[in-house]
């Protein structure tokens, strides 16, 4: 069996894209799209090994990539409902410009609406286009997503983008396939009427020849494979799971260390306080002492919580 960083490496070549679009799709959030993938990956990175071992032949990368994508996206939103997060250096800048110079207070209008930045410039670009019309075309059809909730809106996503069956949908959810039929019946009617609000242009709710594009042409040029991505996304994806298969090396050396020491979990829980603290690292004290605990227990802590 492939090692499981390898694994993964794989897993970013063939899927990266597609597990960036369905959360870009999701989130409407080009910057924050990309630190979820990222989030993603790591995530199966502790959790291929057990889900290989789990399913055997009957593993099915894809399906299960993107439940893990789904599990990170909604985790990410429990936590925007505790705190919100928006980089002082730019909201500094901003209001400095407005205020002529003079750095004023923002209100929360100011911070909700600057929290969801649109994709910026350096994208990775598509050739041979009208970029304003592009970008129109791509903004008309973000705002029409926004529309439709969230089962919805996924359900469409994972159907068109994703390219995955009734069934599968239905698996990836958890819910009937007569649930999911119904689910993408509404969201193709609601996109088109909010498309057709939004653009001022007509389409068709399905694919064939027509004079208009349709939902699926509108949704994977902007979605798709070839739509426009992060610049260097599977380099840097890449090198980020070489480190973290490094940190995770390390972290299963020091449990194997502490069992044959037969360290109190006490003391064990201690050590990895202290020391994550000494980086500074809050999220790495709570993360650390779960998953030692949970390890010296015998405990599987590689599940994504999303099933």
């Amino acid at each position: 069996m492939m090692p499981a960083a390898q694994a993964v490496e794989a897993l970013i070549h063939e899927y990266s894209k597609l597990v960036f679009q369905t959360i870009y799709g999701l989130t409407g959030d080009w910057e924050e799209s990309q630190d979820l993938t990222q989030d993603t990956f790591h995530q199966a990175l502790k959790s291929i090994d057990a889900a290989r071992a789990k399913s055997g032949p009957q593993f099915r990368a894809k399906a299960w990539l993107l439940q893990i994508a789904l599990n990170t996206v909604r985790m990410q939103r429990r936590r925007r409902n505790i705190y919100r997060f928006i980089p002082f250096s730019r909201l500094q800048k901003e209001e400095s410009s407005e205020s002529g110079g003079t750095t004023q207070p923002g209100n929360m209008d100011v911070l909700n609406e600057r929290a969801a930045p649109v994709q910026p410039a350096g994208y990775g670009a598509i050739e041979g286009i009208d970029l304003e019309a592009f970008v129109a075309e791509q903004d008309a059809v973000q705002r029409t997503l926004a529309h439709l909730t969230e089962p919805l809106r996924l359900c469409l996503l994972l159907s068109v983008i994703g390219q995955f069956s009734t069934r599968e949908i239905a698996q990836l959810l958890d819910i009937d396939e007569a649930a999911v039929r119904q689910r993408l019946g509404r969201a193709r009617k609601q996109f088109q009427r909010f498309y057709e609000r939004e653009s001022g242009e007509e389409i068709e709710p399905t694919g064939g020849i027509m004079r208009n594009d349709s939902i699926e042409t509108l949704l994977l040029r902007h979605y798709g494979n070839a739509a426009p991505a992060p610049l260097d996304l599977e380099e840097r994806l890449c090198a980020s799971i070489r480190i973290q298969a490094e940190e995770l090396d390390k972290e299963q050396q020091v449990i194997t260390h502490l069992r044959e020491r037969r360290v109190s979990r006490r003391h064990a829980v201690r050590l990895v306080a202290i020391g994550a603290a000494g980086l500074g690292g809050l999220s790495m004290v709570i993360e650390g002492v779960r998953m030692l605990e949970a390890a010296m227990t015998g405990q599987d802590v590689t599940k994504p919580a999303y099933s």
